[in-house]
């Protein structure tokens, strides 16, 4: 398979909020899709009621662990919740932001091949376009879909070959675009070398730990990550703006400014996580409010303005 070599790093920083509570979110229908194909009743998720008995902490400090601002539930771990016309579903996927549409999958399952370096690879997608954030997509995985393993078979691989492994999705709704995912060189969407949208940093991340968070609303993307700090890590928001922000090429890709925040822990309640990062030299502020109960939503405010997740996740914290 020939390897695209034009991929698109974001470096997660963050972004700041306003002080006024998020306002109320219509919860819609909920179903649950352990695959993007099933559908039953989502259990609500323990009400692990938000850590009360912490001092509140500046934004900006450094936080030994962030653990304490996340919700303990186990279950939640690598969970995307995704909107699906009236309801919300939600299972364990891969996802892939991109300016005009997020992709999601399932995780595949691979077959051998005659060629030890090559399996093939069967799955499905899901689409939401967000012009048209209504109107779900789904499809399975073309036949040309597959895996390169560079470095198994007799020769043992070579050096950098965990650099050319990985796998990439064909499927006629991906627009004649291919899923590529190498975790040596990140997620993307590419139609070749002419062009490349980057997956953004929670497409890896989430699934791995790494990302604490993220929001997929119709006009921007928000990652909630940790940053180091000489005592352990400062919570940060990342808000991207769709599509100024997000370029085609690395070196065109401006990064917001980290900013960083803490849990306000006054209108976090139950299964209900807000976030917030205040403003500061010029920068907008914003908010992330994430409830993962029985009913979840999410909602996203930049600079005062409210809007909906229509994909997201919270972590819980990883052993």
């Amino acid at each position: 398979m020939a390897m695209n070599r034009s991929w698109m790093l974001i470096v997660v920083g963050a972004c700041a909020s306003p002080s006024k509570p998020a306002p109320v979110v219509t919860a819609p229908v909920v179903v649950d899709a352990a695959a993007p194909r099933d559908a039953g009743a989502v259990a609500a998720a323990p009400v692990d009621a938000a850590p009360a008995a912490a001092a509140p902490v500046a934004p900006g400090t450094c936080m030994p662990d962030l653990g304490a601002v996340l919700p303990a539930d186990p279950a939640l771990a690598g969970k995307v919740f995704y909107r699906d016309g009236a309801a919300m579903r939600s299972g364990a996927l891969g996802v892939c932001d991109t300016p005009d549409r997020i992709v999601m999958w399932a995780h595949g399952k691979e077959s051998r091949t005659r060629d030890p370096q090559f399996n093939s690879l069967v799955g499905d997608l899901i689409v939401i376009a967000r012009d048209h954030v209504d109107r779900l997509q789904r499809a399975s995985y073309d036949k040309g879909s597959g895996c390169s393993h560079n470095c198994e078979g007799p020769a043992g691989g070579h050096a950098g070959c965990s650099m050319t492994s990985g796998c990439w999705v064909e499927s006629k709704v991906l627009g004649g675009a291919r899923l590529s995912l190498y975790p040596e060189q990140g997620y993307a969407l590419d139609r070749g070398e002419a062009e490349t949208r980057g997956c953004g940093p929670q497409a890896y991340g989430f699934a791995v730990g790494t990302v604490l968070g993220f929001c997929s609303s119709a006009t921007h993307l928000a990652v909630l990550s940790g940053q180091p700090c000489e005592a352990g890590q400062v919570l940060t928001l990342t808000v991207w703006d769709n599509p100024a922000d997000r370029a085609d090429n690395a070196e065109d890709v401006p990064v917001p400014p980290p900013l960083s925040g803490d849990l306000d822990r006054a209108h976090s309640t139950g299964t209900r996580w807000r976030y917030v990062f205040p403003a500061f030299a010029g920068t907008r502020g914003a908010a992330l409010s994430i409830d993962v109960g029985a009913a979840p939503s999410a909602t996203l405010e930049v600079d005062g303005a409210s809007e909906d997740c229509f994909v997201f996740g919270l972590n819980a914290p990883r052993s």
